[in-house]
């Protein structure tokens, strides 16, 4: 410290914490721990790798006898505080400010691209095909410092004149991915769309990420009613895809799934029986490649809904209810691992309802009331799958209530309807 500003000025932060007399590991780690969330903060990002993305090194990754040396002394210079129990450290946003403040540009950009790199080995890769929670549990303790490095990248537009590395757009593609999975689509659209301008800057080219961000952009576009940015963004996913395929001349699931997410923005566009054909090529695509049974989920879901709007209830109701037998021999009856039963349950109630209105129309009331039953049994069912997969708040169960509210209301049963 300068002794001349103490006398003039009094201890400043710096010099009252004596940051400049740290440790070279204890300070390395505390530039780390700056550019976090000060909250929480895993000790596992440091000293495992976990589900590593594609292409991430773990050489960021320290010895365990370093950190923890380092995390001590820390802790004894009142750097930081730890929780034992649950191995997270926590640190006071003024001394972030500060630490980040006593670095100069160039270290900053270090440190924040070293704090990308730890996320990128820590955090388990998204699969829009799958779509499994079982990773939700450590994706919400990590998105809150995935959402520091967003914005203080932004805060940062001097960082411009560093060159990008393909972790910073893969993670921020992740965030998106995450956030769609669970219900916050819209909220997802900036980080995707930064990760989209980091690519076009550094010109990246990397597949299979380039296909990948263009893909999770159709299906937020999706969710949030952008018919247009749907189609465009899955124009270009599948174009991608289709010339690597060409490059190995052997069809893969991303392909396969393209043609899904082709199919859904057609029928946004409400050119049903393109999508359906879209749909169809994903089938036998996944039929040609002997992919899982879980693969089939959302192309022959979507099948369903294309034939129902159609008016072609058999075919949606053969599709569905084999789909349906198919997850359940698989998984088991309202598996509690993958939402997509719940889905399949949703949709298949759909069309025994327009099937017992069509029977209703035709005056055949007993044969109607037999598939309003069965309606209101699958759909009861889809709320109880989605209850037990994404919870009581999401979206998807949200729909299952008010599929079982109008059951009640044409029941007259108003109560439960309420």
């Amino acid at each position: 410290s300068n002794p001349s500003q103490e006398r003039r000025y009094g201890s400043t932060l710096a010099t009252a914490f004596r940051l400049s007399e740290l440790p070279n590991d204890a300070s390395r780690l505390l530039q780390l721990l700056a550019f976090l969330n000060p909250d929480r903060i895993r000790e596992d990002i440091f000293i495992r790798s976990g589900s590593q993305l594609a292409g991430q090194s773990s050489a960021a990754s320290w010895e365990p006898r370093k950190f923890e040396k380092a995390r001590y002394d820390l802790t004894q210079s009142s750097m930081i505080k730890r929780s034992i129990l649950k191995r997270e450290i926590c640190i006071h946003r003024v001394i972030q400010s500060e630490v980040r403040a006593h670095m100069d540009e160039a270290d900053r950009y270090a440190a924040f691209s070293e704090v990308v790199n730890l996320l990128c080995a820590r955090w388990p890769p998204g699969d829009h095909c799958s779509q499994v929670t079982e990773r939700w549990a450590i994706c919400e303790d990590l998105l809150p410092h995935l959402e520091r490095l967003y914005h203080l990248y932004l805060e940062h537009p001097e960082w411009v004149q560093y060159e990008v590395e393909q972790a910073l757009p893969t993670l921020m593609n992740e965030v998106a991915v995450y956030l769609h999975e669970r219900g916050f689509s819209h909220e997802g659209k900036s980080y995707l769309q930064l990760a989209l301008e980091l690519c076009e800057r550094a010109k990246f080219s990397h597949e299979p990420l380039l296909s990948d961000m263009h893909l999770t952009m159709g299906a937020l576009a999706n969710e949030t009613n952008d018919a247009r940015t749907c189609l465009e963004h899955n124009v270009i996913c599948l174009a991608l895809r289709k010339a690597e395929a060409a490059k190995t001349g052997v069809p893969d699931l991303r392909l396969a799934f393209a043609h899904s997410q082709m199919g859904i923005a057609y029928m946004m566009v409400k050119k049903f029986a393109l999508a359906t054909d879209y749909f169809l090529q994903s089938v036998d695509l996944l039929g040609s490649i002997n992919a899982d049974v879980d693969d089939f989920g959302f192309p022959m879901c979507n099948l369903g809904p294309a034939y129902w709007i159609q008016g072609k209830l058999d075919n949606a109701d053969k599709t569905l209810t084999d789909l349906l037998e198919q997850r359940e021999k698989a998984f088991g009856k309202l598996d509690s691992v993958f939402y997509k039963t719940g889905r399949v349950l949703q949709a298949l109630g759909n069309v025994r309802s327009s099937k017992a209105m069509r029977l209703s129309e035709q005056n055949d009331h007993e044969g109607a009331e037999k598939l309003w039953d069965q309606s209101f049994e699958i759909h009861t069912n889809c709320l109880k799958q989605y209850e037990s997969t994404l919870g009581r708040f999401a979206h998807r169960t949200a729909d299952a209530c008010h599929k079982l509210a109008e059951h009640h209301i044409r029941r007259k049963e108003h109560t439960q309807a309420q």
